[in-house]
């Protein structure tokens, strides 16, 4: 597009939004900063940024908890696409318009108890016009429910399971209710018992290590690696562009609701502003483990010849479980071979990613690891068991004996929401196989890294050239 119409668009893009004009919110422009307008509610802001290259950059922040729960950026191309994109950070907007409330979930073994108290609670916050809402289910739906809301209440009969509860939800507020307000109902002493414990709460915000390479990586190409990561109802979408030194020259990521191709196409188009020069493009897409996320992208073909079509770069697709088995090999140097159990999200199938000496296992068809299909025989229905922490240590024991006896990897890498440590994993698997076969088992904490540096082996990689 002629860059005068875009610089046109954009313009006209301004003030149509300046014009907005709601009881709900308020729109202005920036006193110190021209090139930015501000959507401003009492609980949220959002924040329209007009950059060079007539790139705009949306961001949605929750003021209550100061974390960002939208953001990207584009370049203009079209009205049309510039106010579907704008209506969407305008979605998350109003969310924000009233004050949330404070969702909390209660459970017990059953549900039964806890929900005829959650009836009660709400009752008194309907009368007293109170910031809350309540809702009730049983323990084996609790790690799946849980990502809805933000304070979890445990009844007396699993308060003893509070600490490996917190440990699994991480990012929630878990509290054992005590007996005597939970066999009382006592609806004001809940409510005060709540209120100091969020006032008390504190995240922790400590940094995450970050891997290096270790072994040499060799290529001649400005290399662009796009991954998609689930965050909790949002999606990732992670990137980095190398040169051919593997020097990373840009590190950032999206945070939306969903993720489509155009979402892709417009990005690279973005940072190809920036990095004309990129001579690569590789995408890291979600195995047949995460269902959802791979319906938003297209089959495997489709993302190549959609691309293929979009731009002149060499087009490279991608497994994350596979990136991420390549990328854990890289940043290490004790072991020559390593499987990665991959459970991207509670309640979801899992997958496998395996190197051995160094080469990574894709099998015919790149279907190496898809243990979607592995007739196992498990305790409960498989749909039941990899919602709970018990149920999902079966899981992966069970699917972790095939590696063991076929592979007999040195070392086994898991990243599971629902598993808390490696030796609950060990005890689980020696129920099955004598200990001296065990590898050892590591668990994983942040994927990113090791995605986008999988993403850099393979792409230096010749041999993938040519499939």
């Amino acid at each position: 597009m002629d860059n005068f119409l875009k610089d046109i668009y954009v313009a006209v893009f301004k003030q149509w939004i300046l014009f907005h004009k709601s009881d709900d919110y308020k729109v202005y422009q920036h006193t110190d900063m021209e090139e930015m307008i501000i959507i401003e509610t009492d609980y949220g802001c959002g924040e329209i940024t007009f950059n060079d290259f007539n790139v705009i950059e949306l961001k949605v922040t929750n003021k209550i908890t100061d974390t960002s729960i939208f953001y990207l950026h584009f370049q203009m191309q079209t009205l049309k696409h510039a106010v579907e994109l704008f209506e969407e950070m305008m979605d998350t907007i109003k969310t924000l318009v009233v004050k949330p409330k404070v969702k909390v979930l209660l459970s017990c073994s059953s549900g039964f108890t806890t929900s005829f108290f959650a009836e009660k609670l709400n009752e008194a916050v309907e009368l007293l016009d109170m910031n809350y809402t309540f809702d009730a289910r049983a323990y084996s739906e609790l790690f799946d429910e849980a990502k809805d809301y933000d304070v979890i209440l445990l009844a007396p009969q699993i308060s003893y399971m509070q600490p490996k509860i917190q440990k699994v939800l991480k990012d929630k507020l878990v509290l054992r209710i005590s007996s005597h307000i939970f066999a009382g109902y006592d609806v004001k002493a809940t409510f005060d018992f709540i209120d100091e414990e969020i006032h008390k709460y504190k995240k922790d915000n400590t940094t995450s290590f970050l891997p290096n390479l270790k072994i040499n990586v060799e290529h001649n190409d400005k290399i662009l690696c796009i991954g998609l990561l689930r965050y909790y109802d949002r999606v990732r979408l992670v990137y980095r562009v190398y040169d051919q030194n593997n020097q990373i020259l840009v590190d950032d990521e999206m945070l939306k609701n969903h993720v489509n191709l155009e979402d892709i196409r417009h990005l690279i188009r973005t940072i190809l502003l920036e990095q004309p020069d990129v001579s690569l493009i590789c995408v890291s897409k979600p195995g047949s483990a995460d269902e959802d996320l791979l319906s938003l992208i297209g089959h495997r073909c489709d993302v190549i010849e959609y691309l293929s079509r979009n731009f002149t770069q060499k087009i490279i697709l991608t497994n994350d479980t596979n990136d991420i088995a390549v990328g854990y090999y890289a940043c290490q140097d004790k072991v020559s071979s390593l499987s990665f159990m991959f459970q991207p999200m509670i309640g979801h199938s899992g997958s496998i990613g395996s190197v051995h000496s160094g080469k990574l296992i894709k099998g015919e068809k790149i279907v190496a690891g898809e243990i979607l299909y592995n007739p196992i025989q498990y305790s409960q229905n498989y749909e039941t068991i990899r919602k709970t922490p018990e149920g999902t240590l079966e899981w992966v024991a069970k699917n972790m004996i095939p590696i063991i006896t076929i592979l007999a990897p040195e070392i086994i890498v898991v990243s599971s929401p629902l598993i808390i440590n490696e030796n609950d994993i060990k005890e689980e698997v020696m129920k099955y196989i004598p200990e001296y076969y065990i590898p050892e088992i590591i668990k994983l904490e942040g994927l990113k890294e090791y995605l986008l540096i999988g993403q850099l082996v393979q792409c230096a990689d010749n041999s993938l050239y040519n499939k």
